[in-house]
């Protein structure tokens, strides 16, 4: 008996040494692929803010499923005050390089942001799982405008985040 647990105390040593070498020795965050109508110095610009928006995300589902109103008003509330794109120094020259609609969605997650702060205050948790699902959307459309749309002088119309 004594040798059987030495022998299986071996081998599950063995094996979590053996896990341990394999696993990986960083994870990496997912990321867009560069678009190449958009210059480097741009994207750099855009880098940062987009980071902290995706901690932010990360960060307010995990207060969402545990149905922590004050974590996911606080977090909602953070991605709400964020200053947009539209109202910093670098517009004129993002404007150049990002489409309109990119623009209007980053409105629109204004609103979805605002409104998951208004149900949390509320304690509906279907209103803001609905409306972090609109957030979601809006992200979604917002890294697809990024990629794929080009800057246009036109306005788009009311349809601009409606899709490509």
């Amino acid at each position: 008996m004594k040798r059987w647990v030495m022998i299986s105390s071996t081998v599950v040593a063995i094996a979590v040494a053996v896990a341990l070498v394999l696993r990986p020795s960083r994870t990496l965050d997912p990321e867009l692929p560069p678009p190449a109508h958009i210059p480097a110095e741009v994207r750099a610009a855009l880098r940062g803010k987009m980071q902290r928006h995706g901690a932010d995300m990360r960060e307010l589902i995990m207060h969402l499923v545990v149905l922590d109103n004050d974590g996911a008003a606080r977090i909602a509330g953070r991605v709400y005050d964020e200053s947009t794109l539209v109202r910093s120094p670098d517009t004129e020259r993002l404007e150049k390089f990002l489409p309109r609609r990119f623009f209007a969605l980053e409105e629109q997650l204004k609103v979805a942001a605002r409104r998951i702060v208004e149900a949390a205050a509320r304690g509906d948790s279907a209103g803001q799982a609905e409306h972090f699902g609109t957030l979601t959307k809006t992200c979604v459309l917002c890294h697809e405008s990024y990629l794929f749309d080009r800057p246009t002088t036109t306005d788009l119309g009311p349809d601009a985040a409606v899709g490509r």
